[in-house]
């Protein structure tokens, strides 16, 4: 499936079938600005990155966005914009002609704490749709 150098993290969300239906199912034209929220690993990114030379992504992981620069690096991608931060708080007042998303979206328990770095990409709330909304 992969056709990608992949380093993995143990704080990172690891590409699963999610990762690539969304990687190979993309529709971008070439001259259209890319955001991806949570990027993890980047691959949705890199993906992305034969589509368009207008990226920007962003995670609230600080050990995801060197993830990401190291594959980007290792795949001989550059000028993928990384930015450190929660959902669209890194790129405030700016407009994107794609945004790429894939979100929490695990149930949790009621009382249930997903505290620790890797369960950002996995804790979707009670109903799965935390990040999302109702």
């Amino acid at each position: 499936m992969p056709d990608f150098i992949i380093n993995t993290h143990d704080n990172v969300y690891i590409p699963a079938e999610d990762s690539y239906l969304l990687a190979e199912n993309l529709e971008i034209k070439p001259d259209q600005s890319v955001l991806e929220i949570g990027t993890g690993s980047g691959i949705v990114a890199m993906y992305a990155s034969r589509l368009s030379n207008n990226i920007t992504v962003t995670d609230i992981n600080f050990d995801a966005c060197e993830l990401a620069r190291k594959n980007f690096e290792d795949n001989g991608i550059e000028g993928i914009e990384i930015l450190f931060g929660n959902l669209f708080e890194p790129v405030e007042n700016r407009k994107f002609d794609v945004i790429l998303f894939n979100t929490p979206y695990l149930p949790t328990e009621e009382g249930e704490v997903l505290d620790d770095t890797i369960n950002y990409a996995f804790d979707g709330g009670l109903n799965g749709r935390k990040v999302i909304g109702k």
